[in-house]
């Protein structure tokens, strides 16, 4: 019997029909340990995806370039990426280098994810919905209310949130 429909073909550089492509993505992170530790301690199948996660040490329109640059890189090596991630904090920059992140992540097709006012914000998700600003020394009493006493460069820190 033929294959008729469009999803049941392959294509030349696809995986066969039937099968999936494993997905390549990669996540750009601002800081070097907190948001890096995280997302490194995500449960993934490894058959279907391998995530790269880079501690950068960069901001905001400096980390969308490097994003940019390893894009370029993984593309001319012909292993390009799925996806790639840029995350980073609302610091005290100047809205200009937000500004010309957001356009440059746009205009490259990557995605970017971002807290106000720091990464471990996300943390706090975790345990509570909070629709308002709150400082980032509002966040380490938060977390002992949990009963989580928070370090930035706690590598087990998902395990805990968990």
């Amino acid at each position: 019997m033929p294959k008729n429909k469009p999803w049941e073909q392959s294509s030349p550089g696809r995986a066969p029909a039937g099968t999936r492509e494993r997905r390549k993505v990669l996540i750009v992170c601002e800081d070097s340990k907190s948001s890096r530790y995280y997302f490194e301690s995500f449960p993934v199948d490894e058959e279907r995806i391998e995530v790269s996660v880079i501690g950068t040490g960069m901001n905001t329109d400096s980390l969308v370039e490097e994003a940019v640059r390893k894009m370029e890189q993984a593309a001319k090596s012909r292993r390009p990426y799925s996806d790639i991630w840029c995350v980073f904090d609302h610091d005290s920059f100047p809205l200009a280098n937000y500004t010309r992140a957001f356009q440059l992540a746009k205009n490259n097709k990557i995605k970017v994810a971002w807290a106000n006012e720091a990464f471990e914000l996300w943390y706090l998700l975790h345990f509570c919905y909070i629709n308002s600003g709150i400082s980032r020394d509002d966040y380490k009493k938060k977390f002992r209310e949990y009963g989580l006493d928070y370090d930035k460069a706690d590598k087990e820190i998902y395990q805990k949130v968990k």
